[in-house]
């Protein structure tokens, strides 16, 4: 984990999605590298699957290029080819574009090429933490309404920076009440 301390905040993004194409673009170097950069209160770092593990997007990629063709092939028609290939794509979104997290005093927020996503700290009750990100969720216990209502926040990297999103979580969730790890 690398912490950085000069350039401030990274720029603001509305939740359309060329204002998140803009904020990605507007990042510093060290965000780029999914450095993690602590900003007064806030703590900010990005995350993209497929460019931290090249050689898996490449095999996901051919995969979905093979199955929309054979779609198509299937169909005998190539436009059916090229919707499968965009609902196959748009499913993995979260592997293939960037996001962009923010943990500060009032909640945490996920910024992606589609949109922000935030949650305020007063809702959230409870959080998981495992190898590859912590889900903050506004239930106290287990749920499977947690995958629409709760938020998931990928480290940087190999559980890069796991220790600092656990804790700054952890903190915040600590600071409500009767809020827990799960």
């Amino acid at each position: 984990m690398a912490a950085l301390s000069e350039g401030g905040p990274a720029p603001a993004a509305d939740s359309g999605s060329e204002g998140a194409l803009a904020a990605v673009a507007a990042q510093s170097d060290g965000e780029r590298a999914g450095a993690t950069v602590s900003a007064g209160d806030a703590l900010t770092w990005r995350s993209w699957p497929a460019a931290e593990r090249p050689g898996q997007a490449v095999v996901v990629a051919v995969a979905i290029l093979a199955a929309s063709f054979g779609l198509g092939m299937y169909w005998g028609d190539p436009v059916l080819g090229g919707i499968a290939f965009a609902i196959l794509t748009l499913s993995l979104a979260a592997f293939f574009f960037p996001t962009r997290y923010r943990i500060d005093g009032t909640g945490v927020e996920a910024t992606s090429v589609f949109g922000a996503r935030r949650r305020e700290w007063s809702v959230l009750r409870s959080y998981v933490a495992d190898a590859r990100g912590v889900t903050v969720s506004p239930f106290a216990r287990a749920s499977w309404l947690e995958s629409y209502r709760g938020l998931r926040l990928l480290y940087s990297g190999p559980a890069g920076n796991r220790d600092a999103v656990v804790a700054a979580v952890a903190e915040r969730l600590a600071a409500m009440g009767e809020r827990k790890a799960r």
